[in-house]
C-alpha cells in the first residue's frame, strides 16, 4: 500500500502495531525531503559577514581610483531563474551579472535592462561585478552607502538587496568645485577663480600648477600670499572659443601627508559656453496674432559680450515671407561721440498688416560696423492662431 492522504488513515487503522512506528518513520521522512526541495532564491557565497551576508565594505578609495568588487550568488532556487533587472541607488557604482555555462564559457548580463529577463539555469553561481568610481561618490571623508538590488521571479526572494559601503578620501576642498566661466563670446577672454582647503587635518599641501590647455593662464595664490589656510585658483581663458559648451581642466601637483612625499593630481574642471561677440536679447521677435499700421510687433536687444568693444549698427533691414510688412530700425543706448554702443535697441514695427492669418518666419538682418561681426540675423516669426 502507496502512503497518500487519502489512504493515509485506512493504513493507520489496520496497521500491526509494530507497524506504527514505522508509519510515523516513513511520514516523517516525506515532511524532512519536501522541506529540503523547498526554493532559496539566491545565496550569496561570499559573504564578508555570514550574520549579515547582505553587507560589502568595499574600504577606503582614493579620489579618482576605481575598484572594482565581485559577489559570488548561487541560484539555488531549483529551476532557472529569470533577472529582470540589476538596479544601483548611486550613479557610483555600476553591477555587472555574468556566469560560467556548462562548456566553461561566460555568459554576460546585459548592460541595459529592457523587458526581456536575464535567465540563469540551476545551480549556477553569478559573479555581480560591482564597479565604484571614486569621483563620482558624492560627500567625500564620510560613509557612502548603496543599495543594489536585484529583481527576479524567485518565489522566496524576488528582491535581493545588498547593500554596498565605501569612504572616499578627499584631501582637499575645491569650492565651487567646477569654474563656470559662463557664456563667453568666442573672440572674448573668460575669467574665473575658486578655493582650495584642507579637508582631512593630515597636512597635505598644493604644491603648484601640473599641467593646463595652451590657451588658459593659470596664477596660484598659495597661503603665504593671502595670509589664510587655504589656496586660490585664478584661471583665464583666452580666444578664440569654440561655439557652445566646452570643457577642459587644470592639474595641480600635491604632496603626501604633512607636506611629505607625492600625492595624486587634484583636477579643477573648466567650463564655458561659446556665444557670438554680439548677441540679441532675446533671441527672436515673437509677432503678435493681431498687427496694425504703425504698431510695434516686437523689440530686441543686441549687445557686445565682449567688455569694451562698442558697435556701430549701419541698417537693419527685414527678409523673408511677408518681409514688406515690416520696417525695422535701430537706436543706440548710451553711444558715445562716434555713435557707438555695447547695447542697441532693434525694433520691428508693422507698416502694413501681413494678409494671412497663417504662421510665417523670417529674419531681420542687422548690418554693424565689426570687422569680427559685420551682420547679426535675429529671426522674426509669427505662430498659427490657435
Amino acid at each position: 500500500m502507496f502512503l497518500t492522504p487519502d489512504n493515509l488513515h485506512l493504513g493507520w487503522r489496520t496497521a500491526v502495531p509494530g507497524t506504527k512506528a514505522l508509519l510515523w518513520l516513513t511520514l516523517l521522512l516525506v515532511l524532512v525531503s519536501g522541506g529540503c526541495s523547498k526554493p532559496k532564491g539566491l545565496v550569496i557565497l561570499n559573504p564578508q559577514n555570514p550574520e549579515r551576508d547582505y553587507d560589502f565594505d568595499l574600504g577606503r578609495l582614493a579620489l579618482g581610483e576605481v575598484r572594482e568588487y565581485v559577489v559570488q550568488l548561487k541560484n539555488a532556487e531549483g529551476r532557472p531563474l529569470s533577472i529582470r533587472e540589476v538596479a544601483s541607488g548611486c550613479s557610483c557604482t555600476t553591477p555587472k551579472l555574468s556566469y560560467l555555462n556548462e562548456q566553461g564559457a561566460r555568459v554576460e548580463g546585459p548592460i541595459l535592462w529592457n523587458q526581456q529577463a536575464f535567465v540563469v539555469p540551476k545551480d549556477a553561481v553569478i559573479e555581480l561585478a560591482l564597479r565604484v568610481e571614486s569621483k563620482l561618490v558624492p560627500n567625500p571623508n564620510a560613509v557612502k552607502r548603496v543599495i543594489v538590488r536585484i529583481q527576479t521571479d524567485s518565489e522566496v526572494d524576488p528582491a535581493k538587496t545588498l547593500e554596498v559601503h565605501m569612504v572616499v578620501d578627499v584631501p582637499f576642498y575645491v569650492v565651487p568645485k567646477m569654474i563656470n566661466l559662463g557664456r563667453v563670446p568666442i573672440g572674448g577672454i573668460a575669467q574665473g577663480k575658486t578655493e582650495i582647503s584642507r579637508a582631512m587635518g593630515t597636512g597635505e599641501l598644493i604644491l603648484g600648477v601640473l599641467s593646463k590647455p595652451e590657451n588658459v593662464d593659470v596664477v596660484l595664490e598659495t597661503p603665504e600670499d593671502l595670509g589664510a589656510m587655504f589656496w586660490r585658483v585664478h584661471v583665464r581663458w583666452f580666444p578664440p572659443h569654440e561655439h557652445g559648451a566646452q570643457m577642459s581642466s587644470v592639474l595641480l601637483s600635491t604632496s603626501g601627508p604633512h607636506g611629505v612625499g607625492e600625492g595624486p593630481p587634484l583636477e579643477i574642471q573648466l567650463l564655458t559656453i561659446g556665444v557670438e561677440d554680439v548677441v540679441a536679447d532675446p533671441m527672436l521677435f515673437s509677432l503678435p496674432q493681431r498687427l496694425e499700421i504703425n504698431s510695434g510687433a516686437g523689440a530686441v536687444q543686441l549687445r557686445s559680450m565682449v567688455g569694451g568693444n562698442r558697435i556701430l549698427v549701419t541698417g537693419a533691414t527685414p527678409e523673408g515671407p511677408f518681409a514688406e510688412c515690416f520696417r525695422a530700425s535701430a537706436t543706440a543706448i548710451s553711444p558715445d561721440a562716434n555713435g557707438r554702443s555695447e547695447q542697441w535697441i532693434v525694433q520691428l514695427t508693422c507698416t502694413r498688416p501681413p494678409e494671412t492669418s497663417e504662421a510665417f518666419s523670417g529674419h531681420v538682418v542687422v548690418s554693424l560696423d565689426d570687422a569680427v561681426t559685420p551682420t547679426v540675423r535675429i529671426p522674426y516669426q509669427r505662430k498659427l492662431n490657435p
